[in-house]
């Protein structure tokens, strides 16, 4: 939006230009004082004109008259700096003070203080006031008032919207602090930001995060290699929005390049020359969750693992709501955004982030973790994202704890604490192991599964961290009944007992559920397989032997790699393209006493949307079922 100043821009030098090439003055800093400038003129409607010069000796005098591009052909100094203003800020200038200091700041230093300080100081002018929508100035004035006053850094921070000691009649902003306060403040941090978000996806989470921006008053570039038929769901629910424009079935080098932040989602490969290129250029990578982690007051509880992160993280959830606490879901849940929650959060807060690895990369690269964190365990998974390189796998989920401070807590089993240590990264903060002992033998647990105890056991440490009392974390545990596709019974159809375990996405995944159902032993009808994760399936193949009475395979790579683990064990196995025909062959093969369960052990991708798709389709299918 542009806007009409009643007042004078003094004049503003862009840095970049007085420091060009310097590797720490990164340009990134100078964009937001340019934008930091067009915030405030906005919301001082007018009131305030603002220059903040770095000292060099030296300066060209083209640079002193504009922004500091030079000008154009025959333009005069004035013309340069109104069309800058107009291009860079976006504002229109009724009226400029040339100012004598301006012109004799281009060719000698002011004082000796300043060439002392040389480019670690700050230039200060005060401020020319006047009312809005009328030049009330007074040209002779405001130039004898706009004398300039120098200052370090540190004392420019001091006296930002205070007095200055013998200048008392002006008061105003100081630019170097409202860049320090718009990095700090989530209310200041997106407004006016050119931003390209680089995943819109169809699960909410992208579309959540985008209107959020939108409402920020980003100026927005989403950019997804979905085409807009394949994202129309989500680009219906943004139509309202003038700030956004689209590149669909496709990224340009040229958004990441000239934005000022990119909001990358998670699962975009590790080797992507559009991330390489916004790096290049100095633009900022940002993920959500640790965005969030960096803005907002709130306590983040973070819980990873390559299994029962899901179970945890909602266990610890439900049992603070209990606890009457203010508490939010945030990280990999479905249909749920996080950066929103900034405006929902306040200090005193709790926000319960489930964290797979890739969201976690964007805490490394913030250099933040969670002030409470939950490692599970650590086991082989995604080594087709990873390339087959655990060291990666295992360095990216290290971030849960890896920035934690010494007040900070980190939760997990004795195992993926020695691993810890194996691996040579130290943990800051306290650390506390979940041991049998953690739940009292004579409490109930409501979901199912012997690994689900140390998956309560989470819940109950870091429960009991926050002060929740042991009775209200009892009453939880014992009702609390577990996650939609996590061995989710489905109930009985003719006798027959389905379950939706579609979360389980490895190999040990489904062994666990196998054990879990060990009653069921030889008369077990699978539904598994699908998409390479490039992870191991031997010992897959022995539990399904010895257990599973049919296996159903949804056909790709991961299916083909277990019929060839299957070898010459006797498996009767049949091959499927969609969930209707894995149901016709399920029906073919039960009878009653059986249990026919849905756990794959592969990714869902070719025959399924996503492993949400997977389980809705199993779930409406056993619903059919007369």
């Amino acid at each position: 939006m542009r806007k009409k100043t009643s007042l004078p821009l003094l004049g503003i030098i862009r840095e970049s230009d007085a420091f060009p090439g310097t590797a720490d003055q990164p340009d990134t800093v100078y964009k937001d004082l340019r934008r930091t400038v067009r915030i405030f003129l906005e919301d001082s409607e007018g009131k305030f004109g603002f220059v903040l010069f770095p000292k060099r000796p030296g300066f060209d005098q083209d640079y002193i008259g504009t922004l500091g591009g030079g000008l154009h052909g025959s333009e005069t100094h004035e013309e340069g700096l109104r069309r800058e203003v107009r291009e860079e800020i976006g504002c229109e200038i009724d009226g400029i003070v040339e100012l004598g200091v301006i012109r004799e700041f281009g060719v000698s230093p002011v004082s000796d203080r300043a060439e002392k300080h040389g480019a670690e100081s700050v230039c200060y002018y005060a401020r020319v006031k006047g009312e809005k929508g009328t030049p009330s100035y007074d040209e002779k004035e405001a130039a004898g008032n706009a004398r300039p006053i120098w200052l370090t850094l540190g004392e420019a921070l001091r006296v930002f919207s205070d007095q200055i000691p013998g200048h008392s009649r002006h008061r105003g902003f100081l630019l170097i602090e409202a860049v320090k306060k718009m990095k700090s403040d989530w209310r200041y941090f997106f407004r006016g930001r050119k931003i390209t978000v680089m995943g819109l996806g169809v699960l909410g989470r992208g579309v959540g995060d985008v209107t959020f921006l939108a409402e920020q008053g980003a100026n927005l570039t989403v950019t997804d290699l979905k085409t807009a038929e394949h994202l129309a769901p989500s680009l219906r629910k943004l139509k309202k929005f003038s700030n956004i424009s689209y590149v669909l079935g496709e990224h340009r080098l040229e958004d990441f390049a000239r934005a000022d932040m990119v909001l990358k989602s998670g699962g975009v490969p590790l080797d992507s020359l559009y991330i390489a290129e916004a790096r290049a250029h100095g633009v900022p990578v940002e993920m959500g969750e640790s965005l969030f982690r960096k803005l907002s007051p709130a306590t983040v509880i973070g819980v990873t693992g390559t299994r029962g992160k899901s179970t945890v993280t909602n266990l610890i959830f439900e049992i603070l709501k209990a606890d009457k606490r203010s508490v939010f879901l945030g990280g990999n849940v479905k249909g749920v955004a996080t950066l929103p929650l900034l405006s929902k959060t306040k200090k005193g807060d709790i926000v319960v982030m489930e964290l797979d690895s890739w969201r976690l990369q964007g805490f490394g690269d913030a250099h933040v973790s969670p002030q409470i964190s939950v490692f599970t365990n650590f086991m082989r998974d995604h080594l087709n994202y990873y390339k087959g390189d655990d060291a990666l796998y295992f360095s990216d989920k290290a971030n849960i704890y890896r920035y934690q401070i010494t007040d900070d807590l980190l939760v997990t089993n004795n195992a993926t604490k020695k691993l810890i240590a194996s691996k040579h990264f130290d943990v800051r903060g306290k650390i506390e192991t979940v041991r049998g002992a953690t739940i009292p033998s004579n409490w109930k647990v409501g979901i199912a599964g012997e690994h689900n105890r140390e998956n309560v056991a989470y819940a109950v440490t870091v429960a009991r961290a926050c002060g929740v009392a042991d009775a209200v974390i009892k009453k939880v545990v014992a009702t609390w009944g577990g996650l939609p596709g996590r061995l989710e019974s489905l109930g009985m159809k003719k006798g027959v007992l389905f379950v939706n375990d579609t979360n389980a996405t490895t190999p040990d995944a489904v062994c666990v559920a196998l054990d879990t159902f060990e009653k069921y032993k030889g008369k077990i009808i699978l539904l598994g397989g699908g998409a390479d994760k490039k992870l191991d399936y031997s010992e897959y193949t022995r539990s399904v032997a010895s257990a599973v009475k049919h296996l159903i395979l949804f056909r790709g790579a991961a299916s083909e790699k277990i019929i060839a683990h299957c070898g010459t064990r006797t498996i009767s196995v049949t091959v499927v393209d969609s969930m209707r025909d894995a149901m016709v062959e399920a029906k073919r093969h039960m009878k009653r006493g059986d249990l026919v369960l849905l756990s794959p052990g592969a990714a869902s991708f070719g025959v399924f949307k996503n492993e949400y798709d997977r389980g809705d389709q199993f779930v409406a299918a056993v619903k059919r079922i007369g």
